[in-house]
């Protein structure tokens, strides 16, 4: 389960063997909850071993263990925050 910020609802994530091989891909859905609504890609038939994840521009976004009979999570990596910009101050009388 790769677990995603609503901005990539309706996006394909990939992932693929570490080792190398063909990436498989699963869409972002939402996913409500009793208390929560949360957006996630699920990967059901994924074989045991390591995998990266990808991002849309083909940069890895990270990598996953996967473990026979386990469910294993993924937490998509989260944006850093924008920089502020500078503001000048506006003198008194100008604005």
């Amino acid at each position: 389960i790769v677990d995603a910020p609503p901005g990539l609802h309706g996006h394909e994530i990939e992932i693929s063997p570490l080792a190398g091989g063909p990436r498989t891909h699963s869409l972002v859905r939402e996913r409500r909850t009793a208390t929560k609504t949360v957006y996630a890609a699920v990967y059901p038939a994924l074989a045991e071993g390591d995998y990266v994840v990808w991002d849309e521009d083909g940069i890895p976004a990270g990598r996953v263990s996967i473990r026979g009979g386990q469910a294993t999570r993924f937490r998509w990596p989260e944006v850093a925050p924008a920089s502020p910009v500078p503001v000048s101050p506006v003198l008194a009388g100008t604005a």
